[in-house]
């Protein structure tokens, strides 16, 4: 892969994402849960997706419409084999808790015709969904606090006083009720995120960005935003992530355009390079406020070394299966290919750093 073109583009993109943000401007109105093992019977490949059969509605929380705030919350759930929702996980959230509680109520209150593998019900342990909560149909409506406070920030941002920057951010947030302002609010985040080095907290912020849609912030930031995005998954060797990430893309950017056009050759070269016999490593580190690392793989074979620290275990989730084991530097796990895609969660002390090698077919 061409490393310096790579540097190019991530240099062009976050100065065109800067200028942007300086141009941008408001319109006023008044622990992971462990999963049932989830195996496939050996040699059968073939079944159903589960089938939604009854939806309940979150109830919006009273003090947030009281409050006028909007936010949403994305969930990964289990099906079990009787159509039930299992073991709910909390992936992400905006605003406060009450929107994730809400929305766990309802899903866990929906039903479904299970999957099934062979003629079979079984169970189904890789689902999803975003749950929204807005009251306004009017999408592009700030309070004049905020306005005051976000041209603060942008002020900030565009100097090198770290220190500032963070503090007019974090009152940002206290004033970020609706859509329109929590998407402007993430936007900011993950510029400070970049700014100190944090690669993980910009991704994090850039996914939000995402999740609430160029109809919440703009046609030409969202685009530019999702270029982010993709850069930063893969320059942390997220490339599964990466890869997704570019379907989005290909959905808003204008496939003409010079900057969209870099992106898809360097998304081709990553496909290449996912296909080569070269070995692909990814360096991990168990942050202090995490018990885990987590890598989406992108191959079917992986090792763990070298090790620096202590790691306890290992789990791999792919579609319907789940599976945990301890970790040494002598063993390659491999995924049979009717697993479909997997992740892994690395448990350890903090601060423990490893890398995952993933070894070609």
């Amino acid at each position: 892969m061409d490393i310096m073109f790579f540097r190019l583009l991530k240099l062009t993109l976050l100065t065109l994402s800067l200028c942007s943000v300086s141009n941008l401007t408001l319109a006023c109105d008044s622990k992971p849960k462990k999963v049932e093992p989830c195996q496939k019977k050996a040699g059968l490949n073939k079944g159903t997706r589960p089938k939604i059969i009854k939806r309940q509605q979150p109830k919006y929380p009273m003090d947030e419409l009281r409050a006028g705030r909007e936010g949403w919350a994305k969930l990964n759930f289990a099906i079990d084999p009787n159509g039930r929702v299992k073991h709910i996980e909390i992936v992400d959230h905006s605003g406060t808790a009450s929107f994730a509680h809400s929305a766990r109520e309802a899903v866990r209150k929906w039903r479904f015709d299970p999957a099934t593998q062979n003629g079979e019900p079984v169970y189904s342990c890789r689902n999803s969904v975003q749950l929204d909560f807005g009251i306004s149909k009017k999408r592009n409506g700030a309070s004049e606090e905020f306005i005051k406070q976000f041209n603060k920030v942008k002020q900030f941002a565009a100097t090198d006083d770290t220190k500032l920057f963070k503090t007019s951010l974090a009152k940002l947030k206290k004033l970020s009720f609706k859509r329109y302002e929590r998407a402007r609010y993430y936007l900011m985040a993950g510029i400070y995120a970049h700014r100190i080095g944090d690669t993980e907290g910009q991704i994090a912020a850039l996914e939000r960005v995402k999740n609430y849609g160029k109809t919440s912030i703009g046609a030409e930031i969202y685009i530019q935003s999702v270029r982010d995005l993709y850069l930063a998954q893969m320059d942390s060797g997220l490339f599964t992530q990466g890869l997704e990430t570019h379907k989005t893309l290909a959905k808003f950017d204008d496939p003409n355009a010079t900057t969209y056009q870099a992106i898809t050759q360097h998304k081709n070269q990553v496909v290449e390079l996912l296909a080569s016999d070269k070995l692909i490593a990814t360096t991990k580190k168990i942050q202090a406020k995490k018990r885990f690392a987590y890598l989406p793989l992108s191959r079917k074979s992986f090792s763990i070394k070298p090790i620096e620290g202590d790691l306890s275990k290992l789990q791999m989730r792919c579609g319907y299966n789940y599976s945990e084991h301890k970790i040494t530097e002598d063993k390659v796990w491999h995924t049979p290919e009717e697993w479909g895609k997997c992740a892994i969660h690395v448990y350890g002390e903090s601060g423990a750093s490893f890398k995952v090698i993933e070894h070609p077919a």
